[in-house]
């Protein structure tokens, strides 16, 4: 039989008990009783000492950014290289103008899409880019 009491003084939840008593088919069990309750100490211990980063680190906002202006850069690249062939091939631009903006384009994806990555950290998803999000009709 489990220790609903101890459960219900640790957790203050008296329905925990209910659900351990009736064993409900739908509920998969991981680990033991006491696995469990030493792995909530633990967890407990660490966001008590200030061991478990609960926020954004320097270090993930940077990687985020990072990830963020190789892909925008990438695209850019790609969108702007079949932009720039064609004007390239039809004799509007030199090889040399085709090159300098591929690269330009190339920086200004990555400025970009790297803030733009940073952004969506901090921002609810779908608030950027939305446009206007409360219109009156006309």
């Amino acid at each position: 039989m489990l220790p609903t009491a101890k459960l219900d003084r640790l957790f203050n939840i008296p329905l925990l008990s209910t659900v351990a008593l009736l064993a409900l088919p739908s509920i998969k069990v991981m680990g033991t009783l006491q696995e469990n309750l030493q792995s909530t100490q633990e967890l407990s211990n660490k966001i008590l000492n200030g061991q478990l980063a609960v926020g954004m680190t320097p270090g993930a906002v940077a990687g985020e950014m990072i990830g963020g202006a190789g892909i925008g850069s990438a695209i850019s690249v790609m969108v702007s290289g079949l932009v720039t062939y064609l004007q390239y091939k039809s004799g509007n631009i030199t090889f040399d103008e085709m090159k300098s903006k591929l690269a330009k384009d190339g920086v200004k994806g990555a400025i970009t899409s790297g803030a733009l990555a940073a952004l969506s950290l901090f921002i609810p998803g779908g608030l950027i880019g939305a446009g206007r999000l409360a219109t009156p009709s006309a």
